[in-house]
């Protein structure tokens, strides 16, 4: 998990630089995203604090947020392929894929706090 916490904020960051740079075109729906990013950022860091106290609640942020910014970055994976920004979509794609599998690593491990009785 704390690989996971780890990756998953240096891809946020990646994003979140990317994000900055579109800021011009897509006013309203990128700060949106920045927001949602950050928050995700925090969770991270919970998911992080979870592999030493031991808390599904730590898990739980991670688990919301996640959804969320794949939904984001699915759209922006569309926006990006539909104007031909190849090198923007790969990257975007990337995030996605890894962010799903990250996700479902937090998942087993929510589920095993809570098999457990934390």
């Amino acid at each position: 998990m704390l690989i996971i916490a780890i990756i998953d904020t240096i891809l946020d960051t990646i994003v979140l630089v990317l994000l900055c740079l579109e800021l011009q075109e897509w006013a309203d729906i990128v700060e949106t995203q920045i927001i949602l990013f950050l928050v995700h950022l925090a969770a991270c860091i919970l998911l992080a604090v979870s592999m030493w106290e031991h808390k599904m609640e730590y898990v739980t942020p991670y688990l919301l947020t996640a959804v969320f910014r794949n939904g984001y970055v699915l759209r922006f994976i569309i926006y990006a392929f539909y104007n031909e920004w190849a090198l923007v979509g790969a990257i975007y794609a990337t995030t996605f894929v890894i962010g799903c599998f990250f996700w479902a690593c937090a998942w087993a491990w929510y589920s095993k706090l809570k098999n457990d009785g934390y």
